[in-house]
């Protein structure tokens, strides 16, 4: 019984992590679960099934914590199944992904799930073909995940797209305000709708108590501090019946 974090990989342009020869090598099998910290990006186009029908056709389960480029008008149609004890979308028979706020058991871990982020390069893409509204959690249901995180108490893993602003700041240097006025334009929300999950992140951090460790995306880096993980070129391989974590490059 493992599980692999795996971070973005963007429709094919960096799935090479996990090649074929690599799931090959890794051994994985149905007993394995692959976590998915976001930018999945499949199906893309929704006239190009391929790259997804490869994940559908990997000989393990997925789950994925949704990004900012992913084509949430088709996964919204999927349906919307409870899985591993939480509600999310079936975007395959071995692929699922969860609501923003679900709390997953998974091999007897459990893990709070916390989708989306802020594309600050709004300005080169389209609303409803290269960007979509939807990146960005509604204030409700963000509300909501927290509660629900505070109301369960520490989870194993917290599994996020984009990180804490405070950690990304600190450890990659990175300036990160809030949503510009006009990207609000170009997603036809307004201020206060939706929240840039890496200010509610920031305060789920400071509650250390809520969680054991943290991975997520987004930023582009392979890095490790303060039981958090961002991952992106690497991987890694949990093995649950002797807890041994194996950083994968």
């Amino acid at each position: 019984m493992r599980i692999l974090f795996i971070g973005d990989t963007h429709g094919s342009i960096d799935l090479d992590k996990l090649s074929e020869e690599k799931v090959k090598e890794l051994q994985l099998n149905n007993n394995d679960v692959i976590i998915h910290c976001g930018d999945i990006g499949v199906p893309w186009n929704e006239n190009d099934l391929s790259v997804l029908e490869y994940w559908r056709n990997l000989p393990c389960q997925v789950i994925v914590n949704l990004g900012n480029h992913e084509n949430y008008n088709w996964i919204e149609k999927q349906p919307l199944i409870e899985r591993y004890g939480g509600k999310g979308y079936q975007m395959g028979e071995n692929i699922f992904a969860p609501l923003i706020g679900e709390i997953l058991t998974v091999h007897g871990k459990t893990f709070w799930f916390y989708p989306g982020a802020y594309s600050i390069d709004y300005g080169y893409r389209t609303l409803n073909k290269s960007i979509y509204t939807q990146e960005l959690p509604l204030k409700v249901d963000s509300d909501k995940a927290v509660k629900h995180l505070k109301e369960f108490g520490q989870v194993d893993v917290i599994i996020s797209h984009d990180g804490p602003r405070e950690f990304v700041m600190r450890h990659f240097g990175y300036p990160i305000g809030d949503v510009s006025n006009a990207y609000l334009e170009k997603v036809q929300q307004k201020r206060g709708e939706r929240v840039h999950p890496g200010f509610v992140l920031d305060e789920i951090m400071k509650c250390t108590d809520l969680y054991d460790y943290w991975y997520f995306g987004h930023h582009h880096k392979d890095y490790e501090a303060e039981n958090i993980r961002c991952l992106m070129n690497q991987m890694v391989l949990w093995n649950i019946e002797d807890n041994n974590k194996e950083v994968i490059s």
